[in-house]
């Protein structure tokens, strides 16, 4: 498959542009796409866990006793330990499909 050359995106930009792309499109076991903070909050209806709430579920998993000081990063870096990388994928990929 042939991709369209970004129109306006600055050549410094352009491969991390067409990469991302590439991967989004040419996906075989579907993606998982992440944005910033706040991007999944919504004032009505179901909305995707915001960090704090994911956090305490992958800690909960791995029973470990969650505190607010520690970040999502490292909560997901114990549960990546325990259970791999890919049962961290398949962990959130759930968390999606059921909302």
């Amino acid at each position: 498959m042939k991709h369209a050359e970004p129109e306006g995106v600055p050549l410094r930009n352009r491969a991390a542009v067409e990469t991302l792309a590439r991967s989004l499109t040419d996906a075989m076991d579907g993606g998982l796409i992440f944005l910033g903070a706040g991007a999944a909050l919504q004032p009505k209806g179901l909305t995707l866990p915001s960090g704090v709430d994911l956090a305490k579920g992958l800690a909960k998993k791995c029973e470990l006793e969650w505190h607010e000081y520690v970040p999502l990063s490292t909560t997901a870096f114990y549960y990546e330990s325990f259970f791999g990388r890919p049962g961290l994928e398949h962990y959130l990929k759930d968390l999606i499909d059921r909302l």
